[in-house]
């Protein structure tokens, strides 16, 4: 709850509007975020397909 109240209160706000190491640390938590819930897409979509061909 307290990360997406700082987040509203750095994107929606103007306490730190300009505050540019909040701006950046927020832009770089939001990139980790998306980068962790597309592997885990991909992980759990690959966890349901085979790791070999088959030789026939």
């Amino acid at each position: 709850m307290g990360k997406s109240d700082l987040m509203g209160t750095i994107w929606f706000s103007e306490l730190e509007r300009g505050y540019k190491p909040a701006e950046d640390a927020l832009a770089i938590g939001v990139a980790g975020i998306i980068i962790y819930f597309i592997s885990a897409i991909m992980a759990s979509v690959s966890a349901f397909l085979k790791l070999s061909k088959s030789n026939q």
